[in-house]
């Protein structure tokens, strides 16, 4: 088991985040302590995987957002999706807690999930949505894009999945 560890990272905000990691298996816990710039005390944020927290830290470094809201209510749906796998398996959904959701800077909102991969429980879930909130846009972050993301860009505290 890894140790815990406990680390600051100045965002271009000039805020300051103090970033802690405590064990807990393959799907790190990470929480996330506020100093803001300007002194007043702020609240953490938690993070399921590592995945999730370096998302969240390439969110906060694009001009193009204008708020992330971490630990959303859930999207409950009107009507089960239900998804039967080739093996005959089947996975169904009632509803839905995304990762984040972005608000950008023009007023459009997405829907962010973080995904090592893609599931057949993730598909229930995109037809749920599909069917109960047609209109909501959903985006997807699966470790590919995660892992090309951390090579274009250069930002202090990448955990580095």
């Amino acid at each position: 088991m890894s140790e815990s560890w406990s680390k600051k990272v100045t965002l271009p905000t000039g805020d300051v985040v103090t970033v802690e990691m405590r064990p807990g298996g393959i799907a790190r816990k990470f929480t996330v302590s506020y100093e803001m710039s300007d002194g007043r005390p702020d609240h953490k944020v938690c993070f399921d995987s590592a995945y999730e927290f370096d998302y969240w830290l390439y969110l906060l470094t694009m001009k193009e957002v204008a708020c992330v809201v971490r630990n959303t209510a859930t999207l409950h749906f009107r009507e089960p999706s239900t998804v039967t796998t080739d093996d005959g398996t089947t996975h169904t959904a009632y509803g839905y807690k995304p990762d984040f959701i972005v608000i950008w800077a023009d007023g459009q909102c997405d829907v962010v999930e973080i995904k090592g991969w893609a599931n057949a429980r993730w598909q229930a879930i995109m037809q749920g949505i599909d069917v109960n909130y047609p209109k909501l846009r959903v985006s997807l972050v699966d470790l590919k894009l995660l892992r090309g993301i951390q090579r274009r860009t250069d930002i202090d505290g990448w955990v580095k999945i």
